[in-house]
């Protein structure tokens, strides 16, 4: 339906799909929206809440020595989150957009970016320096439990480009123990 409205051009996710290629069928792309430029890095939450970049900065770095400050972060940030949960609102589908979008607190996408570093430091060290580092910092967890955001991107050509969120998708990191 929303490829109707925009003269059968609809980019998601950095895919283009038009009517046909064929030169008899009118201009390109490039000749019908001079100006474009698909975006062809990830979608994070730099690009969904660009004004979170100075927060997200100031967490501890995805690093083996990082990791207790990790998940202090994450259970001070989980606290806030359940205090302030996102909220479901309408959306905007000739904007790309799903009939209801999740709209995350700041709170929610924090606790998520610290969820994915500490999954990071997990999966790229050795389980003894993991489980060596929690044990002199006093944690005992097995399991750590978090709900991760999901971004996407729609370019509606003639609008601009529109970012969304998906609710908190519950993520479990084990932490293995040598």
């Amino acid at each position: 339906m929303a490829a109707a409205l925009f003269s059968g051009f609809f980019f998601s996710s950095c895919r283009a799909t038009a009517p046909s290629a064929r030169p008899d069928k009118g201009p390109s792309i490039e000749e019908h929206f001079p100006g474009y430029k698909p975006k062809t890095t990830p979608d994070t939450v730099f690009d969904f809440r660009p004004q979170l970049g100075d927060r997200v900065a100031k967490l501890p770095p995805a690093a083996l020595e990082s990791l207790p400050g990790l998940l202090d972060e994450l259970v001070r940030h989980k606290a806030l989150a359940l205090k302030n949960p996102g909220e479901w609102q309408e959306g905007m589908i000739p904007l790309g957009g799903d009939p209801q979008e999740y709209n995350p607190s700041d709170e929610e996408l924090l606790v998520g970016e610290l969820g994915d570093r500490i999954g990071q430091v997990v999966a790229a060290e050795k389980a003894e320096a993991v489980q060596r580092v929690l044990s002199a910092a006093g944690f005992k967890e097995t399991a750590i439990e978090y709900g991760r955001i999901l971004f996407r991107h729609v370019d509606v050509l003639g609008s601009g480009r529109f970012f969304y969120a998906t609710s908190p998708v519950n993520v479990v990191i084990q932490i293995k123990i040598p």
